[in-house]
């Protein structure tokens, strides 16, 4: 997760979901999960997800941030994953002041 995290880095501070309290926004959070692909002839590979969440201060912050990280990652190869822009949902913590848009990118290896 080397390559990735330091494309992401160039972005916003990135975190593992797991590692994430008291950050100040702009900030990314990812996780990764894969399953192997089986065939008669054994593993061939693996595919999976990888998910992010970008959370910002307001809406165009996180519109600006998504495109940067699309554009870094979209097709691109990190650790040896091929990934593949899938989707994305918007999701507003008025209370808190934070905007999120969650990312998913398939995972091809």
């Amino acid at each position: 997760m080397k390559e990735l995290v330091a494309k992401l880095r160039k972005v916003a501070p990135t975190y593992s979901f797991e590692a994430v309290q008291g950050k100040t926004a702009p900030y990314i959070t990812y996780s990764l999960d894969e399953s192997p692909i089986r065939t008669k002839s054994g593993i061939a590979g693996y595919e999976g997800t990888l998910s992010l969440a970008i959370y910002a201060a307001s809406r165009e912050q996180c519109d600006t941030l998504v495109q940067r990280v699309v554009e870094a990652l979209d097709r691109a190869t990190c650790d040896g994953r091929r990934l593949y822009y899938a989707s994305n949902s918007e999701v507003d913590y008025q209370d808190i002041g934070l905007v999120s848009k969650e990312l998913s990118f398939n995972t091809l290896t």
